[in-house]
């Protein structure tokens, strides 16, 4: 998976630090003003940025990427906005103690996930980042957090977008839910951002073929039909290793599908009989079941 996923994991390298912790810059002798500086800030530049880093305590800090994420939320102007996520995006590659880190983190994700996704592609990129360092993937399982970076996921507006929030979620592919699974298959499928994303196949793939005894008739029908194939990604291949044995329940869910029959032929011929009649499935039988609804 991770060979599949290179390009994934090469998101974090190379990625400039900002050494907030310079103890030769003397502090401020007055408290940072929270509310004054959060204003200021939408129309500041990064090495200011920087310098009131540096001279902050990390209380002060946590107290500001607070507010200014609240003001985020807020705020519709993008001229007033781009200031505010400069700073952001500067904290998030700024250099803090792993606890140090986790404490401003949280704050940042918490309201991330409240904003708008239309308004999140200035800050995914290194949100996305800061989720692949391995304390803070605890720190997301243990506050149940898995969900909600697959709602920013599936709700990908672009190819780009795709491709950096798949990363959010690859720390956690080997232990996604039958549920979660299900749901990042159905909207690859629905959302075009997603499955025509050359970026993102290694991905899906990897879910698919960890899962391929997880996922249900329905959905394999779905990724079949959807001709997921286009980007590279051996649907059918890992369906023929699924071990799918088809019942009656689940014929009966094929025969009511619509405009489905050619690639049911297709399923019926990887499977190659069914338990209820005796022999192989053959075009006579197809006939006689009514999978085909023309001659």
């Amino acid at each position: 998976i991770e060979e599949q996923l290179g390009h994934l994991l090469k998101l974090r390298l190379e990625q400039p630090e900002y050494e907030v912790h310079q103890r030769e810059i003397k502090k401020r002798t007055e408290p940072l003003d929270i509310g004054k500086t959060t204003d200021a800030l939408k129309t500041m530049g990064n090495g200011e940025m920087i310098n009131i880093i540096r001279k902050s305590s990390h209380q002060e800090l946590f107290e500001l990427a607070e507010n200014v994420m609240e003001v985020i939320t807020q705020i519709e102007k993008d001229d007033e906005l781009r200031g505010l996520y400069s700073f952001i995006n500067i904290l998030l590659k700024s250099s803090f103690t792993n606890d140090e880190f986790n404490i401003i983190f949280e704050v940042i994700l918490k309201k991330f996930l409240e904003i708008p996704d239309h308004r999140k592609i200035s800050l995914e990129e290194n949100i996305g980042i800061c989720i692949q360092k391995p304390y803070i993937n605890d720190w997301i399982k243990e506050n149940k957090l898995l969900d909600d970076l697959i709602k920013v996921f599936i709700g990908s507006k672009s190819f780009e977008l795709a491709r950096i929030n798949s990363g959010m979620i690859y720390p956690f592919v080997e232990e996604l839910s039958v549920k979660q699974v299900s749901r990042i298959l159905s909207n690859a499928i629905t959302n075009d951002q997603i499955h025509n994303s050359f970026k993102t196949k290694p991905f899906i793939y990897a879910i698919v073929s960890l899962y391929r005894k997880r996922i249900s008739m329905g959905l394999w029908v779905k990724l079949i039909n959807k001709k997921l194939d286009s980007m590279g990604i051996s649907v059918k291949q890992e369906f023929n290793k699924s071990g799918f044995r088809i019942a009656p329940a689940a014929l009966h869910l094929l025969l009511n599908l619509d405009d489905m029959w050619e690639k049911v032929g297709f399923i019926l011929k990887q499977i190659g009989s069914i338990p209820s009649f005796d022999g192989p499935i053959t075009t006579d039988v197809l006939k006689k079941i009514k999978i085909f609804k023309k001659e």
